[in-house]
């Protein structure tokens, strides 16, 4: 019996230190004369590709998929740039938590917004792409609930468990990463590590809610805890637990 935790990249994995932001500003600057083109956006846990059609909607410029393309190539070859720069830090938890989780037999995922080769450049410089074979990715579409459905189907897939799963946990520091976990039946585990305060996230109603991912056996053990369910009935819209039924109480401090 398996337990998958999907995890969210940037604020999640890695408190990054504006190195996508540069990258993408650059490209549409390179392409548009655009400065600070996405300040306009709301960018956080949406998909790349979203973020990219949408500021160039917002600046009045056509969101075909060639211009997308366009600006795609060039925010990832900017991206090796940048990244070496500005790689940003990891977390309370971080890669502790990874460690730990591996050793109980949890299988490691990636649900992220990030096209899949940006998320390989920013994780290979902390070491981290060795804690995930697979996941969801910006390719899997602008909606995140979909691409979080695609990670946990590709990451049972990989371990060859896709009956024998327990639970499914996303694991993000954005309301949207909570959404797409109810939206499809699975649990969350919220941080408050990235642009989202505790008070934020607690209203989003979380599975799970914590500071920060510091706190590896407590984190652990209430995976753990969680009652088991399996992919195949959550994955059933006719059969999806409510997000009621699937919440877990919040301890008071959390929600201060």
């Amino acid at each position: 019996m398996g337990t998958i935790l999907l995890f969210d990249l940037d604020g999640t994995l890695i408190k990054s230190n504006g190195a996508g932001t540069r990258a993408l500003n650059r490209a549409f600057e390179v392409h548009y004369g655009l400065t600070e083109a996405i300040a306009r956006v709301d960018w956080r846990g949406k998909p790349d590709t979203r973020i990219i059609a949408e500021t160039l909607a917002v600046h009045g410029l056509p969101a075909d998929d060639r211009a997308i393309e366009r600006v795609r190539t060039s925010y990832l070859q900017f991206l090796e740039e940048a990244v070496k720069q500005y790689p940003g830090t990891l977390p309370p938890g971080i890669p502790s938590l990874l460690v730990a989780a591996k050793e109980r037999g949890f299988r490691l995922g990636l649900g992220t917004g990030n096209l899949e080769r940006g998320a390989r450049i920013k994780l290979a410089v902390h070491d981290l792409n060795r804690f995930f074979p697979v996941g969801g990715f910006a390719e899997d579409g602008f909606d995140r609930a979909e691409l979080i459905r695609k990670a946990a189907e590709r990451t049972a897939a990989y371990y060859c468990d896709h009956e024998e799963l327990e639970r499914v946990i996303v694991v993000g520091d954005t309301p949207l990463d909570i959404e797409a976990a109810a939206r499809n039946g699975y649990y969350s585990l919220a941080v408050a590590t990235g642009t989202h305060s505790l008070r934020e996230l607690s209203a989003c109603h979380p599975t799970l809610l914590y500071p920060d991912l510091g706190a590896v056996r407590e984190i652990l053990d209430a995976i753990e805890e969680l009652p088991p369910f399996s992919l195949a009935r959550s994955a059933d819209p006719g059969q999806r637990r409510s997000r009621q039924e699937l919440e877990r109480p919040v301890s008071p401090e959390m929600r201060a």
